[in-house]
């Protein structure tokens, strides 16, 4: 898990004990117990790393300059495993330096690009040889590359597309040159496709995802990936992101990552879209997952892991417990909030694949028309272990004649029961109740027909 959850410290507006925010990124991540951390090289350092950094009089001109420069040098020496780097020519002003292919490409600008990537995984090959590190090289978010601005609903040109299947491919080449020239004796350097705009793909639209990938023999593929709206549409996403990937070069063999991903604290739900991205992500066999930020952005404010006064938002908590098995120290994060939605057909069954926090993952009883016990648990083992008393809202209804159901949660001290008088039982209603003390623990919660055959549940939620 050390490996598979990573950070992202790129923009940083803060950073602590008086050392910079490169390395003050770098040792709150490793306490935060991950061995994978993304930063970016780009002629932007100066705008991107800026607490307690003093660039004046260090300019430099190259990638490798960069990476092998006073301010990054001790990052690459920390105790991680695995390195993602956006990494690009420095020589090409901001915003261009990303996206200046759109353009068009020739034999020279091309050579100057697998020059700047060529040293690059060089230095990283040769400077720590035997160290056991990777270094993933990459760009940023491809779709937003090829457009002037970022609209989803702007379609670049095929030209474009080639442009940029140029470009990539370059920097494959530069990376697979530099390995056989210099060797991977205990150490590794990849080469990296990031893309953005998945479920546009699922459309059939132009993006990188149909358009390039398929020409490209990348080792690692992303995404960036901010289009988690349910269980359902991430897994779907991820799943169409590895057909096209198979489709590429290097087929099955290529590795899959999440480069990205995150939610302002403010949404109420950052912490269910953290956890949404690594259960599933892990679930779907991707490599990594990163999150978008370790520390708060000037662009993104709220984003972040570890708030300016040391404290783990709820997102950060979600991470520092899938990567501890416990939950985060000066966590300051709410009661997450639970809900359990409707299979298509609008009612339970047997089963229910939930898109939200609370899933029932069995049923007691017969098979028939109803269910006589239905139980209800989080999804994810991180709510697995919340107390508090929370106010529940369920729409259920019995099937056939009937009028009442006993709820029973688990506490602290026991099971507690409450016993629900249904208005209209063979209607879906929906009926506020108080679970004082509940723990989220076997048996979680469970709703059981006093009369009638059976009860449905259509819909739960759980709320502090």
């Amino acid at each position: 898990m050390e490996d598979f959850v990573g950070v992202i410290n790129i923009g940083p507006s803060y950073a602590f004990d008086g050392e910079s925010c490169i390395i003050s990124g770098g040792k709150k991540a490793l306490e935060m117990g991950t061995k994978t951390i993304k930063v970016q090289l780009s002629p932007a350092y100066t705008a991107w790393y800026q607490p307690n950094i003093k660039w004046a009089g260090n300019f430099y001109h190259t990638p490798k300059e960069l990476a092998a420069g006073a301010e990054f040098k001790p990052l690459w020496d920390m105790d991680f495993h695995t390195f993602f780097v956006a990494a690009y020519q420095l020589t090409i002003p901001y915003p261009e330096y990303a996206k200046w292919f759109r353009n068009g490409v020739t034999e020279k600008t091309l050579q100057n690009e697998y020059n700047a990537i060529y040293d690059l995984a060089c230095w990283f090959l040769t400077e720590y040889k035997g160290s056991g590190k990777t270094f993933v090289i990459q760009n940023w978010e491809g779709d937003w590359a090829c457009m002037d601005e970022s609209n989803p609903e702007y379609d670049p040109s095929d030209e474009v597309f080639d442009n940029l299947i140029q470009w990539i491919n370059v920097r494959q080449q530069a990376v697979e040159q530099a390995r056989q020239d210099v060797g991977t004796d205990g150490v590794q350097v990849y080469n990296m496709l990031e893309v953005n705009l998945v479920q546009k793909a699922m459309r059939g639209r132009p993006t990188v995802t149909n358009n390039v990938i398929p020409h490209t023999s990348c080792d690692f593929y992303s995404y960036s990936c901010y289009e988690l709206a349910s269980d359902h549409a991430y897994a779907a996403a991820l799943d169409y992101l590895r057909s096209k990937v198979e489709e590429s070069g290097k087929g099955k063999d290529a590795q899959l990552v999440i480069g990205e991903f995150g939610l302002p604290e403010s949404s109420g739900e950052s912490h269910i879209n953290a956890d949404r991205a690594i259960r599933i992500a892990r679930e779907k066999g991707y490599s990594h997952v990163l999150y978008w930020t370790l520390f708060s952005t000037e662009g993104s404010a709220g984003m972040q892991l570890i708030r300016k006064d040391g404290s783990y938002s709820p997102a950060g908590d979600v991470l520092y417990w899938y990567l501890n098995g416990e939950h985060a120290p000066n966590q300051k994060a709410e009661v997450p909030r639970m809900v359990c939605t409707p299979t298509s057909d609008g009612s339970i069954g047997l089963e229910l694949v939930s898109e939200e926090g609370l899933q029932q993952i069995k049923v007691n009883g017969q098979t028939g028309a109803g269910n006589k016990k239905v139980t209800l648990r989080p999804t994810s083992d991180y709510f697995a272990d919340l107390c508090g008393t929370f106010d529940a809202q369920l729409e259920i209804k019995l099937h056939s004649n009937g009028s009442k159901v006993k709820i029973t949660w688990n506490t602290n001290e026991g099971l507690k029961t409450k016993e629900l008088t249904l208005s209209n039982s063979d209607a879906w209603t929906t009926y506020e109740i108080q679970l004082e003390g509940a723990v989220m623990k076997p048996p979680y919660v469970e709703l059981e027909a006093v009369e009638g055959d059976g009860v449905f549940v259509r819909r739960a939620q759980i709320n502090d």
